[in-house]
């Protein structure tokens, strides 16, 4: 079985990476850009880790799909620099979004596109890097780089996992993603639900740590920037935050601007596409009831507007501190977006349909503390709901109760790792 296993598994691979390079020359900007990051990557890789063959150093490599799984992983690399400089940090990406956004970041001494996942490539990546331990972020189950470090008895960790039971490694036909488990030295989940499913497949290295997240939005929210020009834009009226819309969360917003209840609350919208177009199509949606993030400051005096539009990137996390409640866009696309950095402030959170990959928005809404809503109306009834103040406070307290309960992912991951460094 794992022999066959392992040949559907090849010719899987080998399918998938030729279908983004048949799109990179179709013009798929996305594969584009991952084929050209990979293109003459082992010989960059020789050059700036010659060092490893006469004077290795100690290495961590951290490997992330993209940039939502560097997110959980940050915390955990800032912590381990900050109490280990002297270690380096090789931080990989599998997607494009990841790599291009964060190839510059400080905490990391190197980053790199993760070659393709062969047995040549995978053996000779880890003969030029020689990491001494090796951390994957939530989702990355690459056969053959696990094969090849567990051969080489270096250590691997999972951290940030999440197991649902519809994935193979719970049926039947799932020996080779099983086997794959057993690659990793230890495995951090999030939650009791993925500790018990590994339980029931006899998976015993398991923790349950938390998200790391939660540790970020949480430093995030203590260092949050100031914005006297947005609150002279708030002068105490209710605000909503909208972070990161699309085109069907906007409709909704739009519809509750129009709403005579909310007259008197204020609208905060930071949408996920910050282009001109994007924008524009923003301003003329709310008929000149609107300022613009980028030039409030010449504009503090016309606080009559009710719609205050993000137009720049970097700041959503911090402008959560003057809401009220907070609405997530991508709940009516493939899915939500950060729900995390809302909660940091206590916000109750309301969102789209599309929500149940998220352990927080699940455990959320059945404490009241999230809501999911399906069409302008729903919204429209959630909002009314939440000017009940015992209604609202008992939202608040329950968002606050979990960010309390799950912070320290970080800390109990690092305390695991201490032995290894």
């Amino acid at each position: 079985m794992i022999i066959i296993s392992k040949l559907i598994y090849h010719l899987f691979t080998k399918s998938y990476f030729l279908a983004i390079r048949l799109a990179a020359f179709f013009q798929h900007k996305k594969a584009k850009k991952w084929v050209a990051g990979r293109r003459s990557i082992f010989q960059k890789l020789e050059t700036t880790f010659a060092f490893q063959k006469d004077n290795p150093e100690k290495i961590i490599w951290f490997h992330c799909a993209s940039l939502g799984e560097f997110e959980q992983g940050r915390t955990l690399i800032e912590l381990l620099k900050k109490e280990n400089p002297q270690i380096k940090i090789l931080l990989t990406f599998f997607s494009p979004s990841g790599y291009e956004i964060r190839k510059n970041y400080q905490y990391a001494d190197w980053v790199f596109y993760l070659p393709a996942d062969t047995n040549n490539n995978a053996s000779r990546f880890i003969k030029i890097v020689r990491p001494a331990i090796v951390v994957f972020v939530k989702y990355e189950f690459w056969f053959n780089y696990l094969h090849t470090l567990n051969k080489n008895k270096i250590p691997v960790f999972l951290i940030a996992a999440v197991f649902r039971k519809r994935q193979l490694f719970f049926k039947k036909l799932g020996a080779l993603c099983r086997k794959m488990l057993h690659f990793f030295e230890h495995i951090f989940v999030q939650d009791n639900h993925s500790f018990q499913l590994l339980k029931s497949i006899k998976y015993d290295a398991v923790t349950i740590a938390g998200d790391p997240r939660i540790d970020r939005v949480l430093a995030i929210a203590n260092e949050k920037k100031y914005f006297g020009a947005v609150e002279a834009f708030c002068e105490g009226s209710p605000i909503l935050v909208c972070g990161s819309s699309w085109p069907e969360d906007e409709k909704i917003m739009y519809d509750w601007w129009c709403s005579p209840r909310f007259r008197k609350w204020k609208l905060i919208i930071a949408p996920h596409d910050v282009g001109a177009d994007r924008v524009k199509y923003l301003q003329e949606m709310f008929l000149g009831d609107s300022l613009l993030f980028s030039t409030l400051e010449r504009h503090t005096a016309d606080s009559k507007k009710r719609v205050l539009i993000v137009d720049t990137i970097g700041n959503l996390s911090s402008l959560y501190q003057y809401g009220n409640v907070a609405y997530i866009g991508g709940g009516f696309g493939k899915d939500i977006h950060n729900t995390l950095e809302p909660m940091a402030f206590n916000l109750p959170v309301l969102y789209g349909p599309k929500y149940q990959k998220f352990a927080e928005a699940i455990t959320m809404i059945a404490k009241d503390g999230h809501f999911s809503i399906n069409s302008s109306r729903s919204f429209l009834d959630k909002m009314a709901l939440l000017e009940n103040k015992q209604i609202y406070l008992r939202s608040t307290e329950a968002v606050s109760s979990y960010m309390l309960q799950n912070k320290g992912a970080t800390m109990t991951i690092v305390d695991a790792l201490k032995d290894y460094l």
